[in-house]
C-alpha cells in the first residue's frame, strides 16, 4: 500500500464513533423531551428543560447531518 488512497479502517471508526455519538445523544434527547413534556404539565413550570432539549436537538441533528456525509 503506498498511502495514497482513503484508509477504510479509519473511515469504518469514525463512523463507528459518529454512531456511538448519535446513539448517545438520542437517549438523552428523548430524556430531556419527556422532562420538558412534564414540567409543562406542572402548575410553574422552569425553562431550562426547555432549553436543554433544544441544544440537545440541535447536537443531535448537527451530529445526524455529519453522519450521513460518512453514508
Amino acid at each position: 500500500m503506498t498511502g495514497d488512497g482513503p484508509d477504510h479502517s479509519e473511515y469504518r471508526r469514525r463512523r463507528t464513533v459518529l454512531e456511538a455519538l448519535l446513539g448517545f445523544l438520542a437517549f438523552f434527547t428523548v430524556l430531556a423531551l419527556v422532562q420538558a413534556v412534564w414540567n409543562v404539565l406542572q402548575d410553574d413550570p422552569d425553562v431550562w428543560p426547555s432549553l436543554l432539549l433544544a441544544v440537545l436537538l440541535l447536537a443531535t441533528w448537527a451530529v445526524w447531518r455529519r453522519w450521513r456525509r460518512y453514508d
